[in-house]
């Protein structure tokens, strides 16, 4: 068996939903975030899609461009600061939809 194609184990199908909506929400496309955690487009999208496994490396490197704690990335387990920053992106998404709707 490949080495990046590896069986999927239950708890990555969360991972990968995490990191999708984390990303969106941080407004980084597929193509930008691989190249600022240092994988291909394709297995960032395979990782989301929860047919990847991702190594700790990758998780860390993830976790931090995302702002969140490496517990939250993987377990789903939020903390004050982790809730903060999700509060903090969406009302950076409303600012900007905001700004978008005015120059409609």
């Amino acid at each position: 068996m490949k080495n990046t194609l590896m069986q999927l184990k239950p708890e990555n199908a969360s991972i990968g939903s995490r990191i999708r909506v984390l990303r969106k929400a941080r407004g980084y496309s597929v193509k930008e975030f691989s190249e600022l955690v240092y994988l291909s487009p394709h297995h960032i999208y395979e990782v989301e899609c929860s047919r990847y496994n991702i190594s700790l490396d990758a998780c860390v490197a993830m976790a931090e461009v995302l702002g969140v704690s490496l517990d939250y990335l993987v377990l789903g387990k939020s903390t004050d600061d982790t809730m903060a920053l999700t509060a903090g992106s969406i009302d950076h998404i409303i600012e900007e939809l905001q700004e978008l709707r005015r120059k409609l």
